[in-house]
C-alpha cells in the first residue's frame, strides 16, 4: 500500500487511460477505484487505485512473483485496499 504525494488523482489516471495496458473501473466500499497499470502482468502483479476524496488517492500493488498456487494478485490488492478503507473509517484523523 502506498500513499505518495505524487500519486495521480483518478481524473489524471482517467486522462492516461489510453497509456495503460489495462484499465478496469470498479468501486471499493462506495469509493471510485481503478485497476490500472502500464504493463499487463495481472496474472502475477496487480495495481488498484482508490479515490477517497477529490484530491486523495492511494494504491495497493500486489506481486505474487509468479508463485504457483499464490492467490490472485488483483483479489489480494482489493483485500489490502479494503483494509485501508476500514482503517480510515475507524480513524478518520489518522
Amino acid at each position: 500500500m502506498s500513499w505518495p504525494s505524487d500519486t495521480p488523482d483518478l481524473d489524471v489516471l482517467y486522462g492516461l487511460r489510453d497509456e495503460q495496458a489495462y484499465f478496469e473501473e470498479t468501486t471499493l466500499q462506495g469509493y471510485p477505484a481503478v485497476f490500472a497499470n502500464q504493463n499487463d502482468w495481472r496474472d502475477r502483479h496487480c495495481v488498484l487505485y482508490v479515490g477517497v476524496s477529490d484530491d486523495a488517492v492511494f494504491y495497493t500493488a500486489v506481486d505474487t512473483f509468479g508463485e504457483e498456487g499464490a492467490p490472485g494478485p488483483c483479489d489480494a490488492a482489493r483485500k489490502a485496499a479494503e483494509s485501508v478503507v476500514d482503517n480510515l473509517r475507524r480513524n478518520p484523523a489518522a
